[in-house]
């Protein structure tokens, strides 16, 4: 190569120029989209890779070509920030592309919210030819000729002309063009020459797509147009290919920057000898999915932000979600998007008085590093992202939804309750509990300290905390660290490391019971022995009733080798379903139901305690249980405490379908990283491996016990038997 080669990807936030010079030699430069420093971001981009000031000219001879892949298209089309559009349609179809072909995808959806039209206004043509193209009313040129006239003087930029059967006989859609042209429009798009093709509704969407972007797209080769000269300039389609830019069209450009990325993400696979990628492309203003398994996949119907048209395109799943992404607080709770910060202002981290965006959200968080980001933010382009501008504007987030719930009727009460009651202390058994809002806010407005104590072990790295209190209340220093990690706001003198009374009665040895007496107790049976099946909630495990169907399966199967064994079934205590019936009947000769005994306390699902006579129970399950099995739950911390193994359930069923979860994602959320090792647990990954992990149990040669206790350790802390204590110290100090 003699010349220099340069690759683009213009995004709606950050533009990223790969440039090779003559030696083969790569260079990169990452730039802000959008910039009071230059007039264009591709254009800035070339000149940094080149070492040229702003005001050299870029040596055209030494460039061989450019080619580029843009999400303007894209972006503007999710944000609805295209070119104001008029559809004209032949008379008494006015309604047509908004009602669509009514395909309702959530049939039983009660609020549905259509998506809003691209056209500014609907113009109705006078005309008519029939299904083989011929004439049945004459086009009414006079008429349309003085709509025209008046859709320019109203601001209209661009026209979408979709007449019927026009695919068949485009003669009054060339003649519309004709007169548009006449009036003054530039950008005219007629759904003869952009899908010739039948089905109106369809040709419509594409055709009012085309004409919404075109402009902006031609704007955009035009100023490129102006510096580079007549370097051949690429850009990449939709559909992966290449074409120059007078060949480009609105509808065919959506996906022009997600293609490249899919097809990046291919080669990057291919490089590495992998066949089958996953391709997740997050951007400042929209993030792309594409999948890759040796072939594209590839579509001629895209939907992009609730908009159906045909293109020929990579299969790409693209969503309104990207870095920039607007965080606003509508009244009630807080919202992400579709509009996007952009490049300036950008959010607010950028240092330019923009609006809170995802980048703020993850840079507070710690979650990514402003080393790796260039130092072009400020109003000098020099500063770094300003991760202490953004955490002020949270304060001031924090401040004006606050100031909201004070207004709040039960504010107004709780406060009441307060001053007459005047508590020392108000301790939240879970930080999760949003009704308890007002009253922790009226509590630190009049001076009382608030705790919250984190219940849950998957709480805090799952992001479920929603409660501002005072102080809290963890488990173990890992807990902590999590929780100075996920909530930045919150001090390390804030939070007290208790550990949990959730795991104290496996301690109390006053709680055991002889096996006969336990089993004659709930009608066991004294000669076989019994492995615990806990289950799990339908949202954490919708197919739960199939792995115990799978353990009764291989018990079956082992009783007839000799062994005598049952299930204790222990169904989660906020389970109300009767998903497990059908099995448990079916299996009624070895499963025994042994239902936690609970109390409703309120009359929401989740209103629920255990009872003391449940702390008994479940102490003598996990001791004459041989171990336990679920899927992904806690419940292997209640049973290495009394040094029973415990298998994990990770493979999924055959009844798994779309809509449903599937369990294998629940072993990727963060607080199993916590685990020493992948022996903390017994991990059965094949339902046709069971019987045999089982086996290997029972006859003592397989335990996930020694790794299990250090998992444990990790999870509740050293003195697993000393919490309650704690939690009452801790509540002396903040008192004292």
């Amino acid at each position: 190569m003699s010349k220099w080669f340069f690759a683009v990807d213009r995004g709606g936030t950050f533009t990223d120029v790969i440039g090779v010079d003559s030696l083969g030699k790569i260079h990169t430069s990452k730039v802000l989209s959008e910039s009071t420093s230059y007039d264009d971001s591709v254009i800035a981009g070339i000149r940094q890779i080149l070492q040229l000031s702003s005001d050299e000219k870029i040596p055209l001879e030494k460039i061989e070509r450019v080619r580029i892949g843009t999400t303007i298209a894209t972006n503007a089309l999710l944000e609805h920030k295209g070119s104001k559009t008029a559809l004209l349609i032949t008379s008494g179809f006015k309604d047509l592309l908004e009602i669509g072909n009514q395909a309702r995808p959530s049939l039983f959806d009660l609020s549905i919210v259509k998506p809003a039209q691209l056209y500014h206004s609907v113009t109705e043509v006078e005309e008519r030819l029939d299904a083989d193209g011929n004439i049945i009313r004459k086009l009414d040129e006079r008429k349309l000729e003085l709509d025209l006239i008046n859709l320019y003087n109203s601001g209209i930029q661009s026209v979408a002309i979709v007449l019927m059967h026009s695919w068949k006989n485009p003669v009054n859609e060339e003649r519309g063009y004709t007169i548009a042209k006449k009036v003054g429009f530039s950008n005219i798009s007629i759904s003869s020459r952009i899908m010739p093709l039948i089905k109106i509704v369809g040709r419509g969407q594409t055709t009012v797509v085309d004409s919404y972007l075109y402009p902006i797209l031609s704007k955009y080769i035009l100023s490129l147009r102006n510096e580079l000269g007549d370097i051949p300039l690429e850009f990449m389609q939709s559909s992966g290919g290449l074409i120059d830019g007078k060949s480009l069209t609105g509808k065919d450009a959506i996906l022009s920057g997600p293609a490249g990325g899919a097809i990046g993400c291919a080669t990057v696979g291919e490089i590495n000898r992998l066949d089958s990628i996953i391709g997740f492309d997050m951007g400042g203003t929209s993030t792309d999915v594409s999948r890759y398994d040796g072939h594209f996949s590839r579509i001629t119907e895209v939907e992009t932000g609730g908009i159906n048209f045909h293109a020929s395109s990579l299969d790409i799943e693209t969503i309104a979600a990207g870095g920039g992404s607007l965080l606003w607080f509508d009244g009630q709770r807080l919202q992400v998007g579709p509009e996007s910060a952009g490049a300036i202002p950008g959010p607010v981290c950028y240092g330019l008085e923009g609006q809170l965006a995802i980048t703020d959200a993850n840079l507070v968080l710690g979650r990514i590093n402003p080393n790796f980001f260039p130092e072009v933010f400020g109003p000098e382009q020099n500063d770094k992202l300003n991760s202490e501008r953004a955490r002020l504007e949270f304060e001031k987030l924090r401040y004006k939804i606050n100031a909201l719930e004070r207004k709040n009727p039960k504010y107004a009460y709780c406060k009441a309750q307060l001053e007459e009651h005047q508590p020392d202390l108000i301790f939240c058994t879970t930080q999760r509990a949003t009704q308890s809002i007002s009253a922790l806010l009226a509590a630190k407005d009049l001076g009382i300290p608030t705790v919250a104590f984190v219940y849950s072990w998957d709480n805090v790295p799952k992001a479920m905390q929603v409660v501002e209190t005072d102080y809290y209340c963890v488990w173990s220093e890992h807990m902590k660290r999590e929780v100075l990690q996920y909530y930045p706001f919150v001090k390390p003198e804030q939070v007290f490391v208790t550990g949990t009374p959730q795991f104290e009665p496996h301690y109390d040895h006053s709680l055991k019971e002889t096996r006969e007496d336990f089993f004659n107790t709930y009608g066991l049976d004294v000669e076989k022995q019994y492995i615990c099946y806990s289950g799990d909630d339908e949202t954490t495990s919708p197919l739960d009733q199939y792995y115990l169907k799978d353990l009764a399966n291989v018990v079956r199967s082992l009783n007839t080798k000799g062994y005598n064994l049952g299930i204790i079934y222990r169904k989660c205590p906020v389970d109300f379903t009767n998903r497990y019936d059908v099995v448990i009947k079916e299996n009624a000769d070895i499963i025994e139901v042994l239902d936690p005994i609970w109390k409703q306390v309120g009359s929401q699902w989740n209103q629920v305690l255990p009872a003391p006579e449940d702390f008994k129970m479940l102490y003598n399950v996990c001791e004459h249980s041989a171990f336990v099995t679920n899927v992904c739950s806690s419940t292997v911390f209640d049973f290495v405490a009394h040094d029973k193994a415990c298998i994990y359930y990770n493979y999924e069923q055959p009844q798994l379908k779309k809509g449903i979860r599937d369990i294998g994602q629940n072993y990727k959320y963060v607080h199993f990283r916590s685990m020493p090792s992948d022996k903390a647990a017994v991990f059965c990954t094949d339902k046709n491996e069971l019987e045999s992990l089982v086996k290997q149990i029972l006859d003592g040669q397989l335990t996930n016990v020694p790794e299990g206790k250090a998992w444990f350790k990790i999870i509740v802390g050293p003195t697993p038997t000393e919490a309650s204590k704690n939690i009452w110290e801790a509540i002396s100090k903040i008192l004292n």
